[in-house]
Parts: C-alpha cells; sequence; structure tokens
C-alpha cells in the first residue's frame, strides 16, 4: 500500500471504520512510513484539539439579551403581540442573522488554522523523513557536480519544472549535486549542500500561493527551514545549529531571487 492509498484512508482508520484486512495493510504501512505517521498524528491532534471544551463558547450576556428582545422574550417568557411591524424589527432579524452566522464561522476558522499547522508539521516530517533516508547508502546524489550548470540541466524531462541551481561555495556552502525525490506525494527537485562535514538537502517545487517569510521547526534533532517566494516552494533540513541554517537559507535566498530573475528583498 502506498502513501496516496493510506492518506486516503486515514480518516476511517482513525475511527476504526475499515474492514480488519484493510486496517492491517495501513497498520503495516504506517510501521514502515514516518511521513503518514505525522499524518495521523496529525488528525488525531486535530480531533482532540477539536473536541476540547475551550471551543465551546457561551453567548455573550450582551449578545443573549439582545436575542431575546428581538424574539420577543422577557424572563424566560414569550411574550405575544397582536401586532409586529416587521419594518422596526427588521434590524434586530439583520443583527440576529449575522451573530448566528459568526458563531456558526468560529469553528469553521479554528479548524482551518489547525489544518494548515497540521499541514506545516506533515510536510517537516516528510521532510526530515527524506533528509534521514538520502543519509543511508548511495541516495544522497543522482547527478554528483559542483557545477550548478551541470545539476540545473539534469533535472530536464524529469521534473515539469526547472529549478534554480546556484552555488554558494564562497559563503561556506558548497554544491555538491543534486536528485529527484517526493514530498507530499508530488515530485520535487532536492539540491544538496554541505556545511564543513554536514549535509544541507534544499526541496524546491513550485508554490500555488505567493511569498512566505521562513519558518523553522525541530524534529528529531534536525533543523527545517520553510518558506516560498519567486513562484517556488523551499524546504531546508539539516543538522546544522539554527543560526548557520538561517544564514545559509538567506543566502540562497538572495542568489535564487537573482539567478531566477526577482529581485531579492531589502532587509
Amino acid at each position: 500500500m502506498n502513501c496516496e492509498r493510506v492518506r486516503l484512508l486515514i480518516d476511517a482508520y482513525t475511527t476504526d471504520e475499515l474492514d480488519l484486512a484493510a486496517a492491517l495493510d495501513v497498520d503495516e504501512h504506517l510501521s514502515q512510513c514516518s511521513g503518514c505517521t505525522g499524518e495521523l498524528e496529525s488528525l488525531r491532534a486535530l480531533r482532540g484539539t477539536l473536541s476540547e471544551p475551550s471551543l465551546r463558547h457561551r453567548a455573550p450576556q450582551e449578545l443573549r439579551r439582545r436575542v431575546s428582545a428581538a424574539l420577543g422574550a422577557r424572563d424566560g417568557e414569550v411574550v405575544r403581540h397582536p401586532q409586529v411591524d416587521f419594518r422596526a424589527t427588521r434590524g434586530w432579524r439583520l443583527a440576529l442573522a449575522a451573530a448566528v452566522a459568526a458563531l456558526m464561522l468560529l469553528p469553521w476558522v479554528v479548524v482551518y488554522r489547525i489544518a494548515s499547522r497540521g499541514d506545516v508539521e506533515t510536510l517537516t516530517a516528510d521532510a526530515t523523513a527524506s533528509h534521514v533516508r538520502s543519509m543511508m547508502g548511495d541516495h544522497l546524489l543522482d547527478v554528483p557536480s559542483t557545477d550548478q550548470h551541470t545539476v540545473k540541466p539534469w533535472f530536464n524531462g524529469k521534473l515539469d519544472f526547472s529549478p534554480t541551481v546556484v552555488d554558494l561555495a564562497k559563503d561556506g556552502f558548497p554544491l555538491v549535486g543534486g536528485r529527484l525525490d517526493y514530498l507530499g506525494n508530488h515530485p520535487v527537485a532536492a539540491l544538496v549542500y554541505r556545511r564543513n562535514q554536514h549535509v544541507i538537502n534544499v526541496y524546491t517545487w513550485p508554490s500555488q500561493h505567493g511569498s512566505q517569510e521562513p519558518s523553522i521547526a525541530e524534529r528529531n534533532g534536525y533543523h527545517v527551514l520553510s518558506w516560498a517566494s519567486g513562484g517556488m516552494n523551499w524546504v531546508a533540513v539539516s543538522d546544522v545549529n539554527a543560526p548557520e541554517l538561517r544564514q545559509f537559507v538567506d543566502k540562497l535566498s538572495a542568489e535564487a531571487g537573482v539567478a531566477g530573475g526577482i529581485a531579492p528583498k531589502s532587509r
């Protein structure tokens, strides 16, 4: 069972809706795939957060008073009026509808924010797992080269985009090659750099959103920096210390902006 299939079944897996055979297949895949395990953890965290009492909010007293007044209630009793001026109550009805809509929208805003956080956590887990796998055996480089003009053309025909490749040897982060990899079930370009004895994997692929400032996370002793610029997503993973990885990302962003025809941001 592959990652795409597992992620289609993982919601039903958490609620025990799968038959025994499918559940066992998912179990086996999760025992071998840290990315899908991270997806499962994020989903369980989302369910746990949505069940917290803190997400249930009692309407403010003033709002309750205004709703009761709009409905014609006083002291818990319904006051029946023989004549109702609908023009006079129209404003209250609109206010009531707006209040109800706002209360209904609030949980979805919370869900969106938690889901976005879950996406970031999943990406961090996937990138870290890929970085670790690349260090095993001969998986680090498909095209070993310190020449950016050799690494960049190697991706032609293997990806539906052309990655920006720069060499940062003058800044202490030499390019050593690249490879084809996968994150989030889609192919990405993996560019490989070094900092002394440390390996830095940089994953890049087209972005559907605008620019995003770098954000840093830590997982299993590795630092992960993710950002978006120039129409591309970028994720850098390494065991170098956080300030050095930040320095690398700043240099890479500046050089990649120039190489890609995009002026780097002023700092």
